[in-house]
């Protein structure tokens, strides 16, 4: 059997999609299991049709995720044993039986690399839908770095987990000052604080207080 051949048939079930796609709420990359400890969702946090006006994740905020993230050109797995590539990127079951990524609506054959520049528009398209799901579930007005941090958390734990957090239910109260709280419960994966994602953590609490 093929090199190639063989991650097809590894993740032949498997339809991953872009990082943080798994809207179980549980960290791919900590070997799943990651949930905030004592629980931490909640349905009131799932509100939709926020009142603000449409953001998207800046400049500021894309190279911040590409330093927690890392950026690869070339595919790899990471602790799931899932194919990625890019920053944070899952190929899709899709993508690795064609050995193409559409970006933009051109395809692009990863196996032998991604440029720079198919690398940063991958990253901008995959964070099209996380830029959405957090404009849909916040309620409340946000400076740019905040949204920022948040578009960075919901890529990390998946859309799904974001809107049913108790992190988001009490922002959309108005309780800025506990969302740090919030993001701090989000680090253990199977009942064991992962020091990767308390760094991850710590750093988004950074750039929701505005100091990166």
């Amino acid at each position: 059997m093929g090199f190639w051949d063989f991650f097809l048939n590894l993740f032949k079930s498997d339809d991953s999609g872009p990082r943080g796609g798994d809207d179980d709420g549980l960290d791919p990359r900590a070997g799943r299991g990651t949930v905030p400890r004592g629980g931490g969702t909640s349905g009131g946090g799932s509100r939709s049709g926020g009142s603000r006006g449409g953001q998207s994740m800046s400049s500021q905020g894309r190279d911040f995720l590409t330093e927690l993230e890392g950026s690869r050109s070339q595919a790899y797995r990471d602790v799931r044993g899932l194919l990625t590539i890019g920053v944070g990127h899952l190929i899709t079951q899709s993508e690795l039986s064609s050995g193409k990524i559409y970006i933009r609506g051109v395809p692009v054959k990863w196996r032998n690399g991604l440029s720079n520049r198919d690398i940063d528009n991958l990253l901008a398209q995959d964070l099209e839908r996380f830029n959405t799901a957090v404009n849909d579930a916040v309620t409340v007005n946000l400076r740019q770095y905040q949204f920022d941090s948040l578009v960075s958390f919901s890529f990390n734990v998946g859309p799904s987990a974001f809107r049913n957090s108790t992190l988001l239910k009490v922002l959309n109260q108005g309780n800025y000052n506990e969302v740090p709280n919030q993001f701090m419960r989000w680090v253990y994966s199977n009942g064991k604080k992962i020091p990767g994602l308390v760094h991850r953590r710590k750093r988004e609490v950074k750039l929701w207080n505005g100091e990166i």
